[in-house]
């Protein structure tokens, strides 16, 4: 047993060796980082240069309307649009939470049983009553890529 491990170890470091002298050979790449890509997100549906929008993004299912990957506040427009570039992205699964924040107090207002007073929206556009679900949002990003969300008022009483 032992001289089988030392053995194991023997052959451990010869490949390691021939990866190393590898390195110094010409022709042969070692990937050093995986790709990254961006993500560019247009959320619509404003009210023209009227309060801010928070763009969240998320990476898994399991932080999905917890834990943003990333959070984001930008400023409406004139056109009543705002966007925003999330660079470094590894390939993979992600969805997009929009929160039109229209009287500007850095919050998302909520009414009776906590059912948003303020647009709100969701990447693929998703509707639905009660909250989105990650099957429904999530989108690949392989590649640059780019999407458009338009926010608006949660109906309360099939408004």
């Amino acid at each position: 047993m032992i001289t089988q491990l030392i053995g194991m170890g023997a052959a451990a470091a010869s490949i390691l060796a021939v990866a190393i002298s590898a390195q110094d050979q010409p022709g042969i790449q070692f990937p050093t980082e995986l790709p990254t890509y961006s993500l560019n997100v247009t959320v619509q549906g404003a009210r023209p240069n009227e309060g801010q929008i928070a763009i969240s993004l998320f990476h898994t299912a399991e932080a999905f309307l917890e834990t943003p990957q990333q959070l984001e506040t930008v400023f409406v427009d004139a056109e009543g649009q705002a966007a925003f570039t999330f660079s470094g992205l590894e390939e993979g699964r992600y969805a997009v939470i929009a929160t039109y924040d229209r009287n500007g107090d850095g919050e998302l207002n909520t009414g009776f049983l906590g059912i948003p007073t303020e647009p709100v929206g969701y990447s693929n556009n998703v509707r639905r009553i009660g909250p989105p679900r990650w099957r429904d949002t999530n989108f690949v990003v392989r590649e640059a890529t780019s999407i458009t969300i338009h926010v608006s008022r949660v109906s309360q009483r099939g408004e």
